[in-house]
């Protein structure tokens, strides 16, 4: 799991409602390309509580939603600006969401995409057959849309922002 140096101006952080529209304008890049499911403004807003957000001293470069299902965490929505990727922005994403969910007990990150899956595979994912996909995992895939399910285990505890999902992600029960 190789990936390049972060510049150390990037730091990850809890997504607030003032990033909704740049998270939104963000993902309508990677939506119109349908590489993404398109999410309004809206449905951001009513779920940034589940967003983690890679940002540098003036903008949002990256962004991952998060939401708990049993043993597994899913990523959703993870997009890097286009200008800013390839300088492992993505994978700090990843390797953030990973210690939010070896805090809450997850055992599973999960990872539905249409895009290429040498990325995910790189970040450390195996790509799972519709057969393997754990039960309760079909909903996830939208039917027609081509996506393919990655999974990797966690990483371990210590995440220092870890509460911040403990309150939100653990009162559903998903």
């Amino acid at each position: 799991m190789v990936a390049p140096s972060t510049p150390a101006a990037v730091s990850v952080r809890a997504a607030r409602p003032a990033d909704v529209p740049a998270i939104a304008e963000l993902s309508a890049r990677f939506a119109a390309e349908d590489l993404l499911l398109s999410r309004t403004p809206a449905q951001i807003a009513g779920r940034v509580g589940e967003f983690l957000a890679a940002v540098n001293e003036v903008r949002l470069m990256g962004c991952v939603g998060l939401s708990r299902r049993r043993r597994g965490l899913l990523l959703y929505n993870l997009c890097v600006a286009p200008d800013a990727q390839g300088q492992g922005i993505g994978a700090l994403l990843v390797d953030h969401a990973g210690r939010v969910g070896a805090a809450l007990g997850c055992r599973l990150l999960v990872a539905v995409s249409k895009h290429s899956g040498h990325w995910f595979v790189q970040q450390g994912f195996t790509e799972l057959t519709a057969r393997q996909m754990p039960a309760g995992w079909a909903h996830a895939f939208p039917p027609g849309r081509g996506s393919r399910l990655y999974v990797r285990p966690v990483t371990q505890p210590g995440f220092a922002e870890q509460s911040i999902y403990q309150n939100r992600t653990e009162s559903r029960n998903l």
